[in-house]
């Protein structure tokens, strides 16, 4: 169960990530219960707090059992919305209610536990696969205080504890606050990538907490096939590059020729890898900028390709045969729009034709 004991209804978040086990041990007791308090003021009352908690050695639950440890930093934040006149809505016994938002971001790295099921198939994890992981939420609740501190706020935690993602803004509170049905995570969500398997899992509040095939999964076995770093376009042309738009890694975004070597080549880095099992030529992200996977995607016949998060279906899908790159929902080829080697000229695909525009080679 990904809940804190004697929390409520779980109907909210069936799933939540291992975030929801975040704990930690001896949380200062704070002062007396400030129910009843007034409308804060800037002379009288916190109404913005901000706390960076380190987490080392705590165990990372997937949809069967703990499957890792994670070290990450956690940076969560409080913030003063309103007065909320529905007193039930801090609870039964509340005698002023205040509306709060929060945030939770945490960023680090996970090392899987060898033998352990993996986070979405539930296979036992080969070797002791680790990689970057970053994620978290925004946070709705209300709460019977309308002071928030940083006192009860841990910086520093080594393992499991009591207080769970779900809960962790409630540590801002002094004890006695009420929260009513307590904190709602409105859009959590973490993804995971081990760059030396070339796997992925995203567990998040809209893909089942990760527990589909289409969300990736952490076993530890070998997906990489072929690092092809830069592409050129023609076969023996080392002028012009496959390109990933202006630096951004994201959905949708349009994928042209370019300079090779442009900007280091960092935005012109693929390679082919095993995602889900399928094929696919994924555009590499430069560490820190994007942890998640991105795949060259033909999404509508002879429009231009663009990255989307990986899956490893329908337009994803591709066969290296010999110069070419095919698309295996349509047969058409990666095309360099035009036979022109302008800077910024589209990559499409197209109906394969033999033309020396559909021919990629290493420069």
């Amino acid at each position: 169960m990904r809940y804190t004991p004697g929390r409520g209804s779980t109907t909210t978040l069936p799933r939540l990530s291992a975030r929801t086990r975040a704990g930690v041990a001896g949380i200062a007791i704070l002062g007396a219960s400030l129910m009843g308090l007034a409308l804060p003021g800037p002379a009288s009352a916190a109404t913005n707090v901000t706390v960076t908690t380190t987490f080392h050695a705590h165990p990372d639950s997937g949809n069967h059992g703990d499957w890792a440890d994670d070290d990450f930093t956690r940076v969560a934040s409080v913030t003063y919305v309103s007065v909320d006149p529905t007193l039930t809505d801090c609870g039964s016994t509340a005698t002023a209610c205040f509306k709060w938002s929060g945030t939770i971001s945490d960023t680090g790295t996970f090392y899987a536990i060898s033998g352990a099921q993996s986070p979405q198939a539930g296979v036992t994890e080969t070797g002791s696969p680790s990689g970057p992981f970053k994620g978290g939420s925004n946070v709705t609740f209300y709460a019977s205080s309308a002071s928030a501190s940083a006192s009860g706020v841990p910086t520093a935690i080594t393992g499991a504890g009591p207080v769970s993602t779900t809960d962790w803004v409630e540590q801002f509170f002094p004890a006695g606050t009420t929260f009513g049905a307590g904190p709602n995570l409105t859009n959590w969500s973490w993804a995971y990538s081990n760059p030396a398997t070339c796997e992925n899992w995203v567990d998040s509040i809209s893909n089942g907490s990760g527990a589909q095939p289409a969300d990736g999964d952490i076993t530890g076995v070998n997906r990489c096939l072929t690092s092809t770093g830069e592409i050129s376009t023609f076969v023996n042309h080392s002028a012009s590059c496959l390109d990933n738009s202006n630096y951004t890694w994201a959905n949708g975004n349009y994928e042209q020729i370019w300079t090779c070597g442009a900007a280091g080549g960092e935005d012109q880095n693929f390679r082919l890898a095993l995602y889900n099992g399928a094929e696919v030529l994924q555009s590499v992200a430069p560490t820190g900028v994007s942890d998640a996977p991105w795949c060259v995607t033909a999404s509508v016949p002879t429009a231009q390709l663009s990255i989307q998060a990986c899956t490893g279906t329908g337009g994803q899908v591709v066969k290296k045969e010999g110069a070419y790159y095919i698309f295996t929902a349509t047969g058409d080829a990666m095309d360099l729009s035009a036979s022109s080697t302008v800077n910024g000229t589209p990559v499409i695909a197209y109906p394969q034709d033999g033309g020396k525009n559909q021919q990629w080679s290493l420069p």
